[in-house]
């Protein structure tokens, strides 16, 4: 028997597994690989099964984190159990600074926030700040160098640090704010000289300053260049120039002009018949110039006109037909004319239609005549003849044989006039007598009559005038003849002619002065202030009032004239007066005084001329009184 019961027998599984291993918890740098191992379990019953779940919670800064891993068993009846894995992420490494030792940085980008250095962090962004201190050194003013310390820092607040030598630097140069303008200054101004200034971005500016003259053509022209430099702390320079040219643009100043004006017409008369003049002495200028001690005045001296002196030529005078007389004729009862030629196969006589004559330098005359035949207007002669230099009365009559004069009308005196004797002579034919030609000479052979000069020496009228006699040989037509002849002529050596003086007064820059003035002989006879002796040629009244004389004084003679010895002057006066009486040369200055005192009226005054020691050439004497003067020309020879 049996008998069967049932029971159920339930199994049950309350006991939950049993971890059998677990990973540690741990602690790692957060730039370490985190490592997940696994838990394992086992159960009593039905297996255990395990799942992991982690929470992870941030740190204090983003590189420090918490991640806590929960595993959990569960057998098939659900049992579980639990255990835990916390592992720690944390940053405890300090950034990695780095940087130059020393950086060098302009003085005008500093101060700044640039960084000079570098840094890295195993885990986060650095952040790198800095200081500056500073320092003794540099060039830079006022603060040249700075000590740098940086501090990195990571985002744990994980810090390092370093340091640099901070070295400002300035390569700019000092900028000039004002420099003196360049200039030009007249070399009698005061110069104005004037001071640079400048200025640096960093480090200051000293000023030095030179200065070189060059100089000019002139003492008184020059430039001045004058330099600035400028140089700061840090040895940048730059310079500047002013440049001052000293000119002379002034021109000299004629303090005296010996009474003249510029451009002033200075007249001087003709003194006698003869045709002496006294030129006046050219004036000597003073003047000043504002800076050139040695400005010079230079003359220029042009005659101007046919009548004017030359080299071999004093003087000159013009050669008239003799004038004649109220009825027609001169006073030998004759047409006028200016040569006869006695028992020549031509014609008789002929007429002056212009002549000249040249008072050369050494003594001797020239006198030229073109003459035409008073009976063929169409025939004539081309007359030249040279002269000895003139001699007066006395030197003609003394000298050695028998010597004389000619007066055919008894017209002068004859003590009055020159005597000459022909060097040589010719006459050329012109017109229907061209092909002749005559040589002339001196007749009478032997001197006794000379060519004379003088107021009616003419032998025609009463004029200041010449005659001679003369001989001629030669051809005619082409056949020979011979024979004697006369020439004559009235003079007019009165005659115009300028003289302009022109002066330039001159620095050595080139700055000019202009003077001038002009003297101009009038060819006119001196008036009575004058004190000239002049007699008149032409016109009607030319043989009445021949001479015009100032009766305050008359000069009877001047007597040997030439002389090589001693001279008489021989004068009366027409009141009683106090008169000087000087020998001059014939530009003006005073040889020596020869009398001073007083004479009386009416009474002939002489005095003897000594002329022994005086060199040769032509001399005046004056006597004066009253503001009037007269003047005899004195010839001395060797």
């Amino acid at each position: 028997n049996f008998s069967t019961s049932t029971q159920i027998v339930t199994l049950v599984d309350d006991t939950p597994p049993v971890f059998t291993s677990v990973p540690e918890s741990y602690t790692i740098e957060c730039d370490e690989t985190i490592t997940y191992a696994d838990a394992t379990a086992e159960d009593n019953c039905s297996g255990a099964t395990v799942n992991v779940s982690e929470v992870i919670t941030p740190g204090s800064c983003p590189a420090a984190y918490t991640i806590v891993r929960t595993f959990t068993a569960t057998d098939n009846c659900e049992n579980s159990s639990t255990a835990t894995q916390t592992i720690t992420v944390e940053d405890t490494t300090s950034p990695v600074l780095s940087n130059d030792a020393e950086m060098s940085i302009s003085c005008d980008d500093y101060p700044n926030d640039v960084v000079y250095a570098s840094a890295s962090d195993n885990c986060s962004d650095v952040t790198i700040s800095f200081e500056d201190v500073a320092i003794e050194g540099g060039c830079v003013l006022p603060v040249g160098q700075y000590e740098r310390t940086y501090t990195a820092t990571d985002a744990c607040g994980n810090t390092s640090e370093s340091t640099q030598l901070i070295v400002l630097t300035d390569n700019v140069a000092p900028v000039f704010t004002s420099v003196p303008a360049d200039y030009s200054s007249e070399c009698d101004v005061d110069l104005v000289l004037e001071d640079a200034t400048a200025t640096d971005n960093c480090s200051g500016a000293t000023i030095s300053y030179s200065e070189e003259t060059t100089a000019g053509a002139c003492d008184q022209e020059y430039t001045l260049v004058r330099t600035w430099t400028a140089t700061d702390g840090c040895g940048n320079a730059s310079s500047a120039s002013q440049t001052i040219t000293v000119v002379d643009t002034t021109a000299p100043q004629i303090t005296n002009a010996c009474g003249l004006l510029d451009g002033e017409v200075v007249e001087v008369c003709c003194e006698d018949l003869s045709g002496s003049v006294t030129i006046p002495a050219a004036c000597e200028l003073t003047f000043t110039d504002n800076c050139d001690e040695d400005a010079s005045a230079s003359i220029v001296e042009t005659c101007v006109g046919p009548n004017c002196p030359t080299e071999t030529v004093d003087s000159w005078c013009d050669i008239f037909a003799p004038e004649a007389l109220a009825d027609g004729e001169t006073c030998d009862n004759y047409t006028s004319h200016g040569m006869r030629l006695f028992n020549f196969s031509g014609s008789e006589f002929y007429h002056t239609l212009d002549g000249r004559v040249a008072n050369n330098a050494d003594g001797t005359q020239t006198y030229t005549m073109n003459v035409v035949s008073l009976d063929n207007a169409n025939a004539g002669w081309e007359v030249t003849l040279n002269y000895a230099a003139g001699m007066d009365w006395d030197a003609w009559s003394t000298q050695p044989g028998y010597h004389s004069y000619k007066s055919d009308c008894g017209i002068g005196d004859h003590t009055t006039w020159l005597y000459s004797t022909m060097i040589d002579g010719s006459a050329s034919g012109t017109g229907d007598y061209a092909g002749s030609e005559l040589s002339l000479s001196h007749q009478p052979s032997n001197g006794y009559f000379g060519f004379q000069i003088g107021e009616g020496a003419n032998n025609k009228n009463g004029n200041y005038g010449f005659s001679g006699w003369i001989y001629y040989s030669g051809t005619f037509l082409d056949e020979g003849v011979m024979g004697s002849g006369d020439v004559f002529g009235d003079l007019d050596c009165c005659l115009a002619y300028d003289i302009s003086r022109d002066y330039t007064v001159s620095d050595c820059a080139g700055n000019d002065t202009s003077f001038g003035y002009t003297i101009s002989v009038t060819g006119e006879a001196c008036d009575v202030a004058d004190g000239g002796v002049i007699g008149n040629n032409g016109g009607d009244d030319a043989n009445s009032g021949l001479v015009t004389l100032k009766d305050l004084i008359v000069i009877e003679s001047l007597m040997p004239n030439p002389t090589s010895d001693n001279s008489t002057l021989i004068f009366e006066t027409g009141d009683d007066i106090s008169v000087n009486i000087s020998l001059m040369t014939m530009s003006g200055a005073l040889v020596q005084d020869l009398f001073q005192g007083n004479v009386f009226a009416n009474t002939p005054v002489t005095l003897e001329i000594s002329t022994g020691n005086l060199d040769a050439g032509m001399y005046q004497v004056r006597v004066n009184s009253r503001d009037f003067v007269v003047t005899k020309k004195l010839l001395v020879t060797n």
